[in-house]
């Protein structure tokens, strides 16, 4: 506790950012934002999964302005909506898959349905005048995905913009890397991106074919 708001610096000198992992605005009460350099994961799926409904474009700007504001300045790294496989919308039907976590999930979710996309694209941007914040797609398989996403994105900047809205100049947009397949195309994803995210927990199940949820299996993992 004592030294918890000193920089995180190596024997040799080297500083490390120690980023938090948000699921909630409610995890903003535990801990000081202080002793943190900033948001590296906000999973925006589980906001969605506290509702009834879809959440407007203004509903998602007042949580993401809430955790913005809390971070005073430091970078908050937003995730699409990371929906299917294990994390499953009440109000939303999707068709029953013999193995979700293979099937439609992630990007390949928004991409058909772009509205989704552009309503949380425009909460986003609109988000970014008040902060340092950074954008992140989950499940890319492709580097065509991303071209579609930016296509999106760059898209909904000019509208925004032409409405008069407030939109950071400089929004870096990044990818996860947790499909093993990404690794024989990541010199191109990252010509095409301003920086990555290892997903772990997917990467390693798609890695060693073991069910990152199933006890049967979890030595194996």
């Amino acid at each position: 506790a004592q030294h918890a708001s000193e920089p995180a610096i190596t024997p040799d000198g080297r500083a490390i950012a120690v980023q938090v992992n948000l699921e909630s605005v409610h995890d903003l009460a535990s801990f000081d934002p202080a002793h943190t350099d900033g948001v590296g994961l906000l999973r925006t799926e589980f906001l969605y999964m506290e509702r009834r409904e879809f959440p407007s474009e203004e509903e998602q700007l007042k949580l993401y302005r809430k955790v913005i504001d809390a971070m005073q300045g430091r970078p908050v790294t937003i995730r699409t909506l990371d929906i299917g496989g294990d994390k499953q919308l009440p109000y939303f039907k999707t068709p029953r898959e013999l193995n979700p976590a293979l099937g439609w999930r992630g990007i390949r979710v928004t991409l058909e349905w772009r509205e989704l996309m552009r309503v949380q694209m425009r909460a986003i941007l609109r988000a970014s005048a008040f902060g340092d914040v950074r954008v992140l797609l989950p499940m890319i398989t492709s580097l065509e995905e991303v071209e579609a996403v930016r296509e999106v994105f760059e898209d909904t900047r000019a509208k925004l913009l032409a409405k008069g809205h407030d939109v950071a100049q400089d929004i870096p947009v990044g990818v996860m890397i947790e499909v093993p397949s990404t690794l024989w195309i990541l010199d191109e994803l990252l010509a095409a991106v301003d920086f990555i995210s290892v997903g772990t927990n997917d990467l390693i199940q798609y890695l060693l074919a073991v069910d990152k949820d199933n006890a049967l299996v979890a030595s194996m993992y």
